[in-house]
């Protein structure tokens, strides 16, 4: 039996905190479908496309360029889901030994579910605050965005160095 036919008999254990993590990230694209309905209709035709290091909008333009920002993060959730579960083609940080893959690779899809979880909740509260803007409900993104932004930095480097630490997850 080659490696490679070892490796893709490779049983990885779910973790429960992929199943938070891949609840979180499906209810965050269910929050996404339901602002969409529920706001597109009302949205001016011109609305704000970007917006400067203070939160405030600088770019206009159509309304249809939400329909993009909507679905960027459904395309990324589908993407990350499929990449989960090709572990052999990550590109690892530590060498990956038989004696360590299945902790390894379960950490590993642990933290990309995570990042898959942020991303659809970030580009979800995006479009949402851009949508109030359009309707001229908030002025502006605020400061949320840079908050949430190094939450979504920290949160994955955190998980792996405290599964390191205590070899518990």
């Amino acid at each position: 039996m080659n490696k490679d036919s070892e490796e893709q008999k490779l049983e990885l254990p779910l973790m429960p905190l992929e199943l938070v993590f891949q609840a979180l990230a499906v209810m965050g694209l269910v929050f996404l479908a339901v602002i969409f309905i529920a706001l597109y209709k009302d949205l001016p035709e011109i609305i704000p496309t970007h917006f400067n290091i203070a939160g405030e909008p600088d770019a206009w333009g159509s309304k249809s360029s939400l329909i993009f920002l909507a679905a960027l993060p459904v395309f990324m959730f589908a993407l990350i889901t499929v990449l989960e579960r090709f572990p052999k083609i990550w590109n690892m940080p530590v060498q990956v030994t038989k004696e360590n893959a299945v902790r390894q690779y379960t950490l590993a899809r642990a933290v990309l579910t995570l990042i898959k979880a942020e991303i659809v909740w970030l580009f979800t509260f995006i479009f949402y605050f851009t949508c109030q803007v359009a309707l001229g409900n908030v002025g502006g993104m605020g400061w949320w965005l840079y908050a949430f932004f190094a939450l979504i930095v920290a949160t994955p480097v955190a998980l792996i160095i405290i599964a390191r630490k205590t070899n518990k997850i």
